[in-house]
């Protein structure tokens, strides 16, 4: 039996926020805990370099890999080597008109995009049964995966912030 360890690449779209709890805790936590299994990496940089990226079994990327415009032809050179890919989305994807990024979206035609890439991709992991219902239109391959909150990390201690002299 080969034991060569899964090669998972993650690629969270910042290194804050969102990036933290959809991508880089969840990725660290899967290495020390499956460490034996997998082989994680974060890397926060697009590159374009299909040799890079042909070297993981598995990419999963939050909301964009790439210019969207490039995903189809990348998942299929990817898929050809066996390489899984799985895109993340933590919130519903066509603004409303009263966000602020409303015609910023709109012109940019971002919700097209993503139900592409949807579309596109082998996996897709959301945050809530209610996405997955609406992604599951374009991708019946949806798991709900929570919002990987490490509550030890000092942002949800409290602290008295106030300044004393």
């Amino acid at each position: 039996m080969d034991n060569k360890k899964i090669r998972v690449l993650m690629m969270p779209s910042d290194g804050a926020g969102v990036g933290h709890y959809r991508s880089i805790w969840p990725a660290q936590e899967m290495q020390e805990n499956f460490g034996d299994d997998f082989h994680v990496e974060i890397d926060l940089d697009f590159k374009n370099d299909i040799d890079y990226y042909k070297s993981f079994d598995i990419i999963h990327f939050h909301r964009q890999f790439g210019p969207y415009e490039n995903l189809k032809p990348l998942v299929e050179e990817l898929r050809k080597n066996g390489t899984i890919v799985i895109m993340d989305l933590d919130d519903y994807w066509i603004p409303s008109k009263t966000h602020p990024m409303y015609l910023a979206a709109v012109n940019d035609k971002l919700a097209e995009k993503i139900t592409t890439a949807f579309k596109t991709v082998d996996y897709v992991t959301t945050t809530t049964d209610i996405f997955a219902n609406y992604i599951k239109k374009y991708n019946s391959n949806v798991q709900v995966i929570a919002n990987g909150i490490d509550i030890n990390q000092p942002m949800w201690k409290d602290q008295d912030t106030r300044k004393t002299d």
